[in-house]
C-alpha cells in the first residue's frame, strides 16, 4: 500500500526569521509501507509536526566548522511530532498506538 510521504526539508540557512518555504520546504513523495525496510525500527504516521523555533539558530549548513549543522535537502528533523504506528514492531505497542 503507497502512502503520501510529505516532510519539511532544511532549503536554506536563514538569516533572520525562518521563512516557510524558503529555509524550511514542505516537499510530498510517496511510500510503499508493505515493503519499506524497517530494520529494527518504526514506521509511523506524524498527525502533527512543529518545528522547534530554538532552532532557528543552529539551522547553519554542515561542514568543518560546524559538524552539528544540517544538510542542505534533507529533512529537518528536530521537531515536536505525534504520529500513529503503523507497523505494530515496538513489543510494547500495538498497531495503530499514537507514540
Amino acid at each position: 500500500m503507497s502512502l503520501l510521504n510529505g516532510r519539511v526539508v532544511f532549503n536554506e540557512p536563514p538569516t533572520t526569521i525562518i521563512v516557510p518555504g524558503k529555509h524550511l520546504v514542505y516537499e510530498n513523495s510517496t511510500i510503499d509501507v508493505d515493503s519499506v525496510p524497517l530494520n529494527g525500527g518504526v514506521l509511523a504516521k506524524t498527525r502533527v509536526l512543529s518545528p522547534d523555533p530554538y532552532m532557528r539558530g543552529k539551522l547553519r549548513q554542515r561542514d568543518a566548522k560546524n559538524p552539528h549543522g544540517f544538510d542542505l535537502g534533507k529533512p529537518y528533523v528536530c521537531a515536536l511530532r505525534m504520529s500513529k504506528d503503523l507497523t505494530a514492531t515496538l513489543p510494547c505497542k500495538e498497531s495503530g498506538a499514537l507514540v
